[in-house]
């Protein structure tokens, strides 16, 4: 943790305005973890402007989008063009903003190339955080927890604890680590739980995997190694290789390789993944798209959320089952499809959808328009026209693929010790059906795979 940096904003003319210089104070980049920032502010002036990987986004309006991936790529990349090149005059009076749509053209440094810690689901795992700023803070983790004393099996279970200046903490997570008690896959966000601190970039993203990453082959290295001093700076993937889409950046980003760990089991081969260009109606390429070639092997996360073949750079989609109405459960309950063993067709869990269907919108290159505000009281973003993208509320064919490879608990594999022996070996996911609210993990499941009644 580091906090109160003198970093320069990518828009300094909006910052520095005696309007806005109030409003925006509170939300530029100046907290920070591992020296990474990812302040609401310049992501709000980015998608008015028409810059960076949310350039396209029409439903980005403030708080709902500034941290999904999806939407804006992975927290504190650098890229060989940032997206306030040529923006650097930029005024909120628009004076000076001519230079917009999308620029980068790759990332840059593919080993490490943003604010997101990787490992697969049971991988044991320990935060070491080292506070070397002058504020107080709240370290807080989503979706797992640590005992606050390691040594003592009685001690409280805690997901935030206050941090000070010059001190330091050991988080060892429980259950196993990766994924919690219930085996989840997907983004788990830390942050500074202090609200302020974290709209000002202060927050981090811990990737948990349900599929061997091997990591994304390079273009500089093609099928072979690179033969040009520091070419691996480019993170530019191959063609047609797996790698994550981008709201920008039309070759797609890099996927760091994930070492399993000795004495693990190895997680399942994913089914194959490509990066295609994302071709808007009106012909112009605004980004890139995940195609996902094998529809019958799990592909990985994030590979199974709807919308990434379809609608990267705008906000996902809800969850599958999020508004589920009694009549949709029932269906499925009576449908004889093991899947659906699990759901509650009594209406307890009830969902309603007010008669928009579970979806997501297109961008402005596909006709969609906005009327936005940017004042000292206001920074709103009313959508006037748009172009939606509907999707099943029971999930896609590849959420559903999803839900069938984590209900079922053990995956056979192999595990490679210290020594480098090779044994067979379970990987192990939730080994529940999906539910409302949990259509992938679970959480009402003991450590040995029992449901909890």
């Amino acid at each position: 943790f580091h906090d109160e940096n003198a970093a320069s904003q990518a828009f300094p003319e909006w910052y520095l305005d005696p309007v806005l210089s109030h409003t925006l104070h509170g939300v530029r980049d100046s907290f920070m973890i591992n020296y990474g920032s990812g302040g609401i502010g310049t992501e709000i002036i980015a998608n008015r402007l028409g810059v960076g990987p949310m350039h396209d986004c029409l439903g980005c309006a403030y708080e709902e989008f500034f941290l999904t991936s999806f939407t804006v790529g992975d927290p504190a990349s650098l890229v060989d063009v940032p997206a306030n090149f040529g923006l650097e005059g930029c005024t909120p009076a628009l004076v000076g903003c001519e230079d917009v749509g999308p620029k980068a053209n790759e990332v840059l440094y593919p080993n490490d190339p943003s604010n997101v810690h990787h490992s697969y689901v049971n991988d044991r795992v320990k935060f070491r955080n080292i506070h070397v700023g002058k504020e107080q803070h709240v370290f807080h983790l989503h979706n797992h927890q640590w005992l606050f004393n390691p040594s003592d099996d009685n001690s409280n279970y805690i997901d935030a604890q206050g941090i000070g200046p010059g001190s330091g903490y050991t988080y060892e997570i429980a259950f196993g680590g990766s994924g919690n008690r219930n085996k989840s896959a997907g983004d788990a966000i830390f942050h500074c739980h202090f609200y302020p601190h974290f709209a000002q970039g202060m927050w981090y993203m811990w990737r948990v995997h349900d599929v061997f990453e091997p990591g994304s082959r390079l273009a500089v290295s093609g099928d072979d190694f690179h033969s040009s001093p520091f070419a691996l700076q480019s993170g530019k993937p191959a063609a047609g290789a797996r790698a994550y889409p981008d709201g920008e950046i039309v070759a797609g980003t890099p996927i760091p390789a994930v070492v399993p760990l000795p004495g693990k089991a190895i997680a399942p081969m994913p089914g194959e993944v490509t990066v295609v260009p994302k071709v808007a109606d009106n012909g112009v390429t605004v980004g890139s798209n995940a195609k996902v070639v094998d529809r019958d092997v799990n592909p990985g996360y994030p590979f199974w959320v709807a919308g990434i073949e379809d609608s990267v750079g705008q906000r996902p989609p809800t969850p599958p089952l999020d508004m589920a109405t009694k009549a949709l459960m029932t269906q499925l309950k009576g449908s004889g499809d093991p899947l659906w063993a699990k759901v509650d067709a009594t209406g307890t869990a009830e969902g309603f959808d007010g008669g928009l269907p579970r979806f997501t919108t297109q961008g402005f290159a596909d006709g969609g328009a906005a009327v936005a505000t940017q004042s000292r009281l206001d920074l709103s973003k009313v959508l006037v026209k748009a172009k939606p993208v509907y999707f099943p509320e029971q999930g896609t064919d590849l959420e559903q693929l999803a839900m069938r490879f984590m209900s079922q608990r053990a995956h056979p594999s192999y595990s490679v010790n210290g020594a480098g022996q090779v044994s067979k070996a379970d990987f192990i996911v939730n080994g529940l059906p999906p539910v409302a609210g949990a259509p992938y993990a679970d959480p009402c499941v003991d450590d040995g795979g029992q449901r909890l009644n």
